[in-house]
This record gives C-alpha cells, structure tokens and sequence, in this order.
C-alpha cells in the first residue's frame, strides 16, 4: 500500500490513506505478541506526501461469527466516515485494500456517492476460510465496486471460482511494484559480487506451509542422491514452522548444507539474496511475491510457480525458472539445471537484472491510474 500510495503522489494525485484498526488497550497490545498489530495509537502524519491518519475503532470480538463480521464492518464504516468528516477530506474515489476492507468501503462510498475499486492481494483461496458471514455482504461489495484489481495471473485466473460472474468483466490485472531504487541504493553498499559460481541457494519468507520449503529441502535430499553435493542451502526467516522444517533437514541427512538464520533486517535480508548465486521460493499460494522482484534487481536468477505471482515476474527460462506447484521432481530438476550449468544461471541474472525496470512502482501505478480513469469516466 505504501509503494502504490507515495507512486500515485509522484504521478501527482492526492491520497489519503486511513489505517483503521480494532481498538484494544494499549498496555494489552504492547504486552502480547499477538495484539501488537493493534499498538498503534490514533495519529495523522505525511508519509512522502501521503496523508496517513491512523485510528482505532470500536470492535466486537467475542460473539458468533454471523454476528461479529457484519457489526464490525459497519463499526469500521461508521468510524471511516466519521473521520472523513473530522479530518475534512475530500476524494473523487475510494480504493479498498482487502476483503474486509472492501466491505467497509462499500458502505462508506454509498453513503458519499462516490465510486470504489477493491484491491485483492491474497491468494482468492482465502476466501474458502472466511466466515459465512461475509458472503452475502461480500457477495454485495464486488458487484457494487467498480473495478476489482489483483496483484497477480493466478488470482485472476481463480476469479471465476470465487467471484459472482458478473464481476469477472471488472477484474484487471494490476500487478505489484517494488521500490528498485531503494534495493539498488543497498546493492551499492555491499561488496561486489567476485569469485566462480559457487552454488549457493537462498531462500526468504515467513516459515509457513505454503512457502515450499518443505519441498525446497527433499528436492536437495533429491539431488544429493544423484550425486550433487556441491551447494549450500540458506533459509532466511522466522515463523510456525521453523522446528519442523529444521527437523526435516536433520532427517533428510542435510544438516551439514542447510543454514537457518532467523528473521533479518531488510538490508541484511537483501544482502543475502546478492550474495547467493540461485534464489528458490517454490510458493504455491503467492498472490503477487515482491520477493522475486528483489532476487531480479539483484541479478540473482530465481525458481518459483506457475499458476502464482512468481509467474509475471520470472521469465521462464530467461530470467529464471517455473515449476508446477509442489512438483518435488520438477523443482529437483531446475535447481540441477542452474547448479550443474552456471554460466546459464548468470546470464538469467543478468537478464532479470535487466527485466527489474519493468517491475517498479512507477510502471506498475500505470495501470492503476488507467483504470481510475475509467471509473471516474464512467460516473
């Protein structure tokens, strides 16, 4: 959000952004791990040019679901509204960041008459958990919208599953950016990259399921069985799933090739990618990945998905490569591809290097302000 906020402010449009979160006392959120998301006292600051006005709200949290979900969203709403007035802003359009967002938003834009657009940057499967609540609402707040945006192909392509058909005329395909500028600016300070391939595998994200770690690690037990030993495995994050995945490389026989170094400051996280010589993140349920993109600026060739995010930022074949989701085989045999031919894994660097001007906010916001001016076209 702020990546796209600050980018539509360089195009030279107003935003302000309201960060709205449940209320809870303070001491409560400072105190436990998982309340802290809600510690952010109420606040109006300028984000680059970006009017952020952060509030809490009042929140019901412990009533039925059926309940719950549509009080809060209306809780939401009224406060949304309550703050426009307050804080004397004036907008031509409301963009909705997420499902439940979205909902609020639908009722905020009815009551000042103005369109709104949903921003979807999870994976649609998500919706499979959500309560049975939201549907009917939910169902309401995508045909009332005028545009539904995804990050990434593969929601796009579950946009049938999950969508009422008659919004799927009003998705587009609205990828993600990164600020290049601001990996380059870290590249700078490192150390120059010398030295012959050596083999060295990263991988960055929170240690949960989906990720595809697991798979990462017996693709490598896969590749040790044929005989290649030369490379190093480097897992850089924290997460549920830590202990298991460590335990699974002590079980595989890999412990001595596979490091883990916990959660990393963004400069250091970005120092390690650089310095590594393949990226590998076989996600399969990757909405957009800014990742990838970081791995492209970089220089680094990456392996991820097809059907996911990964797939509009790597270039198979290219600028690295694509695998079927969880296909342990096939990701045994791109990992075999850029060890055992090194010269072809630097030369996808270099081209990913070269493809990262495309993946920056200001090309990214381009098709942002196209379909804004559709919507405002249209009222």
């Amino acid at each position: 959000m702020r990546g796209l906020d600050r980018a539509l402010v360089r195009a030279g449009h107003a935003v302000t952004t309201l960060v709205l979160r449940p209320w809870a006392p303070l001491w409560l959120a400072r105190q436990f791990k998982r309340y802290r998301h809600l510690a952010v006292p109420n606040a109006i600051l300028d984000d680059q040019g970006v009017r952020v006005i952060f509030h809490r709200y009042t929140h019901v949290p412990w009533i039925f679901d059926n309940f719950r979900f549509p009080l809060n969203v209306y809780l939401m709403a009224t406060q949304a509204l309550r703050l426009y007035r307050q804080a004397n802003i004036h907008c031509d359009m409301i963009m909705a960041q997420g499902i439940t967002t979205a909902l609020a938003a639908h009722r905020v834009a009815a009551r000042l008459h103005i369109p709104f657009v949903i921003v979807l940057r999870d994976d649609l499967k998500h919706l499979l958990h959500s309560p049975r609540s939201l549907q009917p609402v939910g169902r309401q707040a995508f045909l009332q919208a005028s545009a539904i945006l995804m990050v990434g192909p593969g929601q796009v392509r579950q946009a049938p599953r999950f969508l009422p058909p008659e919004c799927l005329s009003k998705v587009v395909l609205a990828p993600n950016g990164i600020d290049v500028a601001q990996v380059r600016a870290l590249i700078q300070t490192m150390p120059p990259r010398t030295g012959p391939f050596a083999g060295k595998i990263v991988s960055v994200g929170t240690l949960v399921r989906l990720k595809g770690i697991h798979e990462n690690l017996q693709a490598l037990r896969l590749l040790r069985d044929r005989g290649i030993t030369d490379w190093h495995y480097t897992i850089v994050g924290d997460g549920p799933y830590r202990q298991e995945l460590e335990h699974q490389s002590r079980s595989l026989g890999l412990a001595d090739s596979v490091s883990f170094t916990g959660r990393l400051p963004y400069a250091q996280a970005i120092h390690a990618i650089y310095a590594s010589d393949i990226f590998c993140l076989p996600s399969w349920m990757e909405a957009f990945g800014q990742v990838y993109a970081e791995a492209a600026v970089c220089g680094v060739p990456a392996i991820g998905c097809w059907e996911n995010g990964a797939e509009i930022i790597i270039r198979d074949g290219e600028t690295g490569l694509l695998v079927p989701p969880k296909d342990v085989n096939a990701l045994a045999n791109a990992l075999e591809f850029l060890l055992t031919h090194p010269d072809r894994a630097r030369a996808m660097g270099a081209n990913a290097a070269r493809h990262a001007e495309n993946l920056s906010w200001e090309h990214a916001v381009q098709v942002y302000l196209q379909t804004f001016e559709c919507v405002l076209g249209r009222t």
